[in-house]
């Protein structure tokens, strides 16, 4: 007689590395150094540290995200409640940390929404460019399991 084990409750570690995760935040570095590289090109300061700026913030902040949703996701009862605690702290933060950087730092605030865009625009690419669900499985080496 075998001994049926439950599944785990939650996604697991290995869903923290999902690929297309894993494809928004290195093609997101790509185009931020794109970006931050056009602003250059103009030679202003405010331009390039306001780019900068920007997509470090949007890609912390998405890496940061997925960190915490799996918390949410994974952990039970009084667990589930502290990380989405903390993922509401987070939100509020990055609405302060951008509020604080468009008002005392010497960046330009359109340059920084478009370091910020980065991420939203590597999520849409990843809808019509990123890995199939056929893809996620053949790299997990799962094709052929029922």
């Amino acid at each position: 007689m075998t001994q049926h084990t439950p599944a785990p409750a939650g996604p697991s570690a290995d869903e923290l590395h999902d690929p297309l995760l894993r494809w928004v935040l290195t093609r997101g570095m790509v185009l931020g150094l794109l970006v931050v590289g056009g602003f250059a090109a103009t030679g202003d300061v405010a331009l390039i540290a306001g780019a900068a700026l920007g997509v470090i913030i949007g890609l912390g902040n998405f890496w940061l995200m997925r960190r915490l949703m799996w918390r949410v996701l994974s952990r039970p009862g009084r667990g589930r409640a502290l990380a989405m605690g903390a993922l509401l702290f987070k939100l509020g933060a990055l609405g302060a940390i951008i509020f604080l950087s468009m008002t005392y730092l010497p960046i330009n605030p359109i340059a920084l929404l478009c370091g910020l865009s980065v991420v939203v625009v590597m999520i849409m690419a990843s809808a019509l460019l990123g890995p199939t669900p056929a893809e996620d499985e053949a790299e997990d080496g799962d094709e052929g399991v029922a």
